[in-house]
């Protein structure tokens, strides 16, 4: 999800971004990565550690908890 939305130039929403750390945080605590350095290019996972935001965050203002679907 997160690389569609780079694909498409936009920032994911809060609850999105939120929603994939639990993911990533649950998937990495049941497999025992929790002690490996970030990010973990060797090790096999369904999804890409370097996607995440670190430092370009938009400003707070600019910032969505959700977005909307286009045409609504």
């Amino acid at each position: 999800m997160l690389g569609w939305m780079y694909a498409k130039n936009a920032f994911p929403s809060i609850l999105l971004l939120r929603r994939y750390l639990k993911l990533i945080a649950r998937y990495c605590e049941d497999n025992g990565y929790m002690d490996e350095s970030f990010p973990a290019d060797f090790l096999e996972m369904p999804f890409d550690l370097r996607l995440l935001p670190l430092d370009s965050y938009p400003p707070v203002p600019e910032l969505q908890l959700q977005v909307e679907p286009a045409g609504e």
